[in-house]
């Protein structure tokens, strides 16, 4: 999912990844994530994506020279920090 900003609508970040947001978690089929209690839903709707992809362990990568951020689908292994910021260097 390709985003300008981190704070998006929480209808397009479940259009976007398929996970449905719940006050009890994030569920995607038959799995669901407990998200943890500092984790906000977002007011007027809105969601922040990093603090989501933190607690979901969704890479998200942000590219500075076009600003966009990339969120990247969930996948399997032990979740860590997957938040990671570029910059290309000119040579």
């Amino acid at each position: 999912m390709i985003l300008t900003e981190t704070e998006i609508r929480r209808g397009e970040f479940e259009a976007g990844t398929g996970w449905r947001l719940t006050p009890q978690g994030a569920c995607k089929g038959d799995t669901c994530v407990p998200l943890p209690a500092s984790t906000s839903l977002g007011q007027d709707d809105l969601v922040d994506v990093a603090e989501l992809s933190e607690a979901m362990g969704l890479p998200l990568i942000h590219e500075e020279e076009h600003g966009v951020w990339a969120l990247g689908p969930e996948s399997p292994g032990p979740s860590g920090n997957r938040n990671v910021s570029t910059r290309r260097h000119r040579s």
